[in-house]
């Protein structure tokens, strides 16, 4: 007996029955089918999460793809708008450059005009100094020569300063 005893407790049979018999006990205090069930639950929600994400990414992708193809039309609107306002940019420095050189030439044309005038008085003062002083050289070389027409000048003189004081 002591044979069988040993055969039986070393045979897989009996070892696979104890086996089965301990996942039974374990299945019956613990609910499989809920522990399944919950499993089953979550792959759900995570395939249900995938599809999500990926209509998502699908819609991000159109909307990418939707951008990118605007995008050419989009760049040359920009060169357009930046062609445009160096254009106008230019036209106004080529106005602002013309306006300067023509003040620039009214200034000048002023300060040439007020410089001739001053040259042109300056040299009228000093013609007219000149003048005097050649004048008066002039009668003393007159009076040198002829001492009668001293007399002659001072006589005048005196007859003009006669009818100043009546």
């Amino acid at each position: 007996m002591a044979d069988v005893f040993n055969l039986i407790l070393h045979s897989n049979l009996f070892n696979f029955a104890i086996f089965m018999l301990i996942i039974i006990v374990i299945c019956a205090k613990v609910d499989v089918g809920a522990v399944l069930e919950k499993m089953r639950d979550k792959v759900v929600s995570e395939i249900n999460n995938s599809k999500t994400a990926k209509e998502q990414a699908d819609v991000e992708f159109k909307q990418a793809d939707e951008d990118y193809s605007k995008l050419p039309q989009e760049l040359e609107n920009i060169a357009n708008v930046a062609v445009q306002k160096s254009d106008s940019l230019s036209k106004q420095i080529a106005l602002e450059t013309e306006q300067k050189i023509s003040n620039i030439e009214k200034n000048t044309q002023n300060i040439l005009n007020a410089e001739q005038r001053h040259t042109t008085s300056a040299l009228i003062s000093k013609l007219g100094v000149k003048s005097v002083e050649f004048a008066m050289y002039d009668i003393i070389q007159e009076l040198t020569k002829n001492p009668q027409m001293h007399d002659k000048f001072i006589e005048e003189s005196i007859a003009k300063l006669d009818e100043v004081v009546l």
